[in-house]
């Protein structure tokens, strides 16, 4: 498998190098504002100055939402307009308000910057999604989503440590300055990207169809037992490729599947990432610069916070393509509780070495499972609906800012407290809360739609051995005809023993399917596949054996 991701890769080197190096580049804005938004728009002149965080709420609030516009709208016209260009166009509106952004002065300039500079990110990060999903199998979507999800966070992570250095050497002010300087380089990658319209790598999702496409399986088998190895069978029940099994129906598009719990739950949690991300963009630099740390300290916490999230993004595909999807999310989001339960309850917040654990944990967590939602999506949805469906959930996930942004204010500026620490430390509370209350819903309501199998093995072993028992049959009837019955007779026992073998490894698979080891509807799908496999192999034999006979 992993040699199988690393040739697809290579095999589309420019999509991957092209973009990767784009969104690396253009990250380091990100990486700007988490460091300094809350505090740069406290020295800023107007009528928000008065306020502790209202002002920098309202920045975050504009970008947040004008990056789920430029999601929703990327995806919208990618169909329609290539790859390509919706990317080179993010790229250019990125750049526009990366130069207002670092020479604004107000407060309205300092929103627009935000609002243009989310709109640019927002369309990159759509686009770049798609593309790299166009050229990706499902099972290696996970990893796929995960190294553009690392290349972005890597670049925040950069843009960070530089933004902190930059602040405690000229101020706040400067760091701007310096993404600006930054992000005109995404030009160059940018003249490189490849449009992948048209080069999807077509695979459709549909528990309605698995025993159509078994029958083909088992079709193409009986014509040539060794074209199709056992290790292809492992994925008929999530992968299709229709340009080689066109007769195989494919999946409709309803917007109903909005509705369906485990899709409402996936986007609550895109939406729950962004209240935790609005905390500590918001709230974590005005803290941590309240407990007495310098800038450069900020930065070098926000650069563990954010490379932490790197590289829980780096394994988290890799895991959810072969456990699921389920399991990483629930983990992540219980590991992200845990990283902010050590920074801000157990009363060792001026303490830098449990700031430092605790950004490790809540980064590593978020990095576990921020991918997997758009990966649950694209593993239920067509490829067709595909742009559609991941521009709606990106612009739903990045709305979450406006969300957070709100809750922010009302649980700061609406307190009748003094001290900021005071006004400041509830927000990270309810961010817990939230984390906590979410990790119980996915695992009640989340119905994982690549479900890794816990003894999937068996199913493996059983398809291992009908396989060679026909092929032990068929290799008697070739005996036989060339009057070598010695030897047909002994094909004819070992391809018998392996058959009973067969048996014994449903058998199997029949009781861990009602001893409850797998979840129950999954478990009984998988019993029934391998049921069908059995049946069907059953009539090859028995008809093998009346030839012999």
């Amino acid at each position: 498998m992993q040699q199988e991701f690393r040739n697809m890769i290579l095999d589309n080197r420019r999509v991957f190098v092209s973009i990767i190096t784009t969104l690396l580049l253009s990250a380091s804005a990100l990486g700007a504002q988490r460091t300094g938004l809350s505090k740069y728009s406290q020295g800023l002149s107007g009528q928000f100055s008065n306020y502790i965080i209202l002002g920098a709420a309202i920045a975050l609030a504009v970008f947040g939402f004008s990056k789920a516009l430029g999601s929703f709208l990327g995806g919208r016209f990618l169909e329609q307009l290539g790859r390509k260009l919706i990317m080179q166009v993010g790229i250019a509106i990125l750049i526009f308000g990366s130069v207002i952004l670092a020479y604004s002065s107000s407060f309205f300039v300092f929103f627009a910057g935000n609002g243009i500079v989310g709109l640019g990110i927002g369309v990159i990060f759509g686009s770049s999604v798609v593309s790299l999903t166009d050229v990706s199998s499902s099972h290696h979507r996970g990893k796929t989503v995960s190294l553009m999800e690392l290349s972005v966070y890597f670049g925040t992570s950069i843009g960070s440590l530089i933004s902190g250095i930059v602040a405690d050497m000229w101020g706040f002010k400067y760091i701007f300055v310096a993404a600006m300087f930054i992000t005109f380089l995404s030009v160059v990658p940018g003249i490189f990207v490849v449009d992948t319209r048209g080069k999807e790598h077509i695979e459709e999702v549909n528990s309605n169809v698995i025993m159509d496409r078994l029958n083909n399986i088992i079709k193409m088998w009986s014509e040539d037992p060794n074209t199709h190895r056992t290790a292809d069978l492992s994925h008929v029940l999530t992968d299709h490729r229709e340009n080689e099994h066109p007769e195989l129906p494919s999946i409709k598009f309803s917007r109903r599947v909005f509705i369906k719990p485990s899709f409402i739950v996936t986007f609550l949690t895109g939406i729950v990432s962004r209240l935790s991300d609005t905390a500590m963009v918001l709230v974590f630099p005005l803290l941590i610069l309240a407990y007495g740390f310098s800038p450069s300290d900020l930065g070098v916490l926000v650069f563990v916070f954010t490379i932490s999230w790197s590289i829980g993004i780096a394994f988290s595909g890799t895991l959810s393509d072969k456990i699921g999807r389920k399991i990483p999310m629930i983990s992540g989001l219980l590991l992200e509780f845990l990283g902010y339960v050590i920074m801000f309850v157990i009363g060792l917040n001026d303490w830098l070495p449990a700031l430092f654990l605790g950004c490790m944990c809540s980064g590593y967590g978020r990095g576990i499972y921020y991918p997997i939602p758009p990966s649950a999506i694209t593993d239920s949805i067509a490829i067709h609906y595909r742009a559609y469906v991941i521009g709606v959930y990106r612009f739903i996930l990045d709305f979450g800012y406006v969300i957070g942004a709100s809750m922010v204010v009302l649980v700061v500026e609406f307190r009748k407290q003094t001290g900021t620490v005071s006004l400041l430390e509830p927000v990270m509370v309810s961010v817990i809360v939230f984390l906590l209350l979410q990790a119980l819903l996915v695992s009640i309501l989340f119905k994982d739609p690549r479900p890794g199998y816990p003894q999937f093995s068996h199913l493996e072993e059983h398809f291992t051995k009908v396989q060679q028992s026909i092929q032990h049959l068929s290799a008697g009837i070739s005996n036989y005809v060339s009057d070598n019955k010695p030897m047909a007779i002994e094909n004819l026992k070992v391809g018998k023993q392996l058959e009973r073998d067969a048996d014994l490894v449903l058998e199997q698979i029949t009781k861990a399917t009602y001893a409850g080891v797998w979840r129950g509807s999954d478990s009984y799908e998988l019993l029934q596949f391998a049921i069908a496999v059995d049946k069907s192999v059953g009539y090859t034999m028995r008809g093998l054996r009346k030839l012999l006979l």
